[in-house]
């Protein structure tokens, strides 16, 4: 998954993909002190809500999820703390010097910088990335400010019904 302060998880987008799928989220309307938990789904025009138990396709290069924060409160460490809890370890894991990967694989934890009030992170998904539940639990000064539990799922592709081969001519003749 690959992870960027508005990024990605072990997953691995290319970083002007990663910028334009961002960059797509509408502008930051939240609320004060309000937390938006958002994924990107492939062919969906644009952020949706990431609800609570929501089930996203795990699509490679194409699903997304994060959060994102407007805050007054927010401490003076300059950072939020954001843990990304896996149900099995991901097979590649970035390399950022803010993450922090636990030896079992199955957690991240991320340094994310808080600028002029806000703070925002992303992961999308990428080759070897585990699906089933995941959770994302973000803090300030291990102040839980919100929390989410989603879902990755490999989705079957829609059935086609094969239509029968017409017969070759000297086929019907017979």
């Amino acid at each position: 998954m690959r992870g960027d302060h508005r990024m990605s998880l072990g997953l691995r987008l290319p970083l002007a993909a990663l910028f334009a799928v961002i960059a797509s989220a509408p502008a930051c309307t939240l609320s004060q002190g309000a937390i938006e938990f958002y994924a990107i789904i492939p062919g969906g025009d644009g952020p949706v809500d990431l609800t609570e138990g929501k089930r996203l396709p795990s699509v490679v290069g194409a699903t997304c999820f994060g959060w994102r924060t407007v805050r007054n409160d927010l401490g003076n460490s300059g950072f939020l703390s954001e843990t990304l809890l896996l149900p099995h370890p991901a097979k590649n894991w970035n390399d950022a010097a803010a993450t922090t990967i636990a030896p079992d694989g199955l957690s991240a934890v991320t340094k994310v910088p808080v600028k002029d009030g806000g703070a925002e992170h992303t992961w999308c998904v990428t080759e070897g990335d585990p699906t089933g539940r995941h959770q994302i639990e973000v803090r300030d000064a291990g102040k839980l400010l919100g929390s989410r539990v989603f879902s990755l799922e490999i989705r079957a592709k829609p059935h086609r019904p094969r239509l029968p081969r017409p017969m070759p001519p000297s086929a019907e003749r017979n």
